[in-house]
């Protein structure tokens, strides 16, 4: 089954704080997933580097099905 969004050791650092850190995850076709964590935890900011919102190191891939039309 092809992945639709594939991170692979993500980090996300603000200045010297450090709000994700070796995030690995692969996202399928009809996959429900949900993010749960305490306040600061990285939920959004783990959102935010999916959608490329904030700077991140690591990798993010998209597949190409994701910016069909149609």
């Amino acid at each position: 089954m092809e992945t639709l969004i594939s991170l692979k050791n993500v980090a996300v650092h603000y200045e010297t704080t450090t709000a994700l850190e070796g995030v690995s995850l692969d996202i399928y076709p009809d996959d429900f997933l949900g993010v749960i964590g305490p306040n600061g935890g990285g939920k959004t900011t783990l959102v935010k580097a999916i959608l490329g919102a904030v700077p991140y190191g690591g990798e993010v891939e998209y597949s190409p099905t994701l910016f069909e039309r149609g």
